[in-house]
């Protein structure tokens, strides 16, 4: 609880950080389903939901716009990194 009305504390937010409280949020979110991808016993649809998202669609259509790849591409990324390290 900050004693600010919602509005107030969005406004003073987004005036500090340059951001909304509900970009930044997602911004986390997206951040964590990053880090949860490199699980491969993990669906898409667990992903979605361990990282607050209540619709896998709109988690995939949100991580896409903040990566530029799908959970899945991201996913096959990520595993194809681990798969070419050099090892000497």
């Amino acid at each position: 609880y900050s004693g600010l009305s919602s509005r107030h504390f969005r406004r003073i937010f987004q005036r500090i950080y340059s951001i909304s409280p509900t970009k930044y949020m997602t911004i986390l979110r997206i951040q964590a389903a990053m880090k949860a991808l490199q699980n491969p016993h993990l669906s898409i649809t667990e992903i979605a939901l361990l990282c607050g998202f209540s619709d896998s669609n709109y988690f995939s259509r949100k991580f896409k716009a903040e990566t530029g790849k799908s959970p899945l591409e991201y996913r096959k990324y990520i595993q194809g990194l681990s798969n070419s390290s050099i090892t000497i």
